[in-house]
């Protein structure tokens, strides 16, 4: 058996608590997977080719809710990884709409300065830089 740590949302869909509960190994890949196809499968990012520049010409709710699910996603994984690193996300990016419409600012504000860029890695790079690397 693997160990799972799973977050819960609030109404808002922002990180929560982190639970601890046990899974097949095979049961959490598949959950990694799920996540991870949620994320990166949407109509914008069907090409591969969107960068920072066009995602900041995105409407502000879609800016908002794809920032979201990919640190709920980086959270989640993070969780197999280091529960210490899960952890640091969630305080960061926290449920509180105040501060998570401040640091949905402070990343805009980033990606703005790296244009050519992805704006899932921006996210990924924020994240480490914040609360370390995603290694063991």
């Amino acid at each position: 058996m693997k160990q799972l740590y799973l977050l819960c949302f609030n109404k808002l869909g922002c990180i929560g608590n982190v639970f601890q509960i046990q899974f097949p190994l095979k049961t959490v890949c598949g959950a990694l997977f799920c996540v991870l196809l949620a994320v990166f499968c949407t109509p914008a990012y069907a090409d591969g080719k969107v960068r920072t520049k066009e995602f900041l010409e995105f409407e502000y709710s879609s800016q908002d809710y794809f920032i979201k699910v990919t640190i709920n996603a980086a959270t989640v994984i993070a969780t197999q990884i280091r529960r210490d690193l899960a952890l640091c996300i969630a305080d960061w990016y926290t449920d509180d709409p105040k501060t998570v419409k401040q640091r949905n600012g402070e990343i805009l504000k980033i990606m703005k300065g790296v244009p050519e860029s992805y704006p899932s890695a921006v996210l990924i790079a924020i994240l480490q830089k914040k609360c370390g690397k995603f290694t063991p």
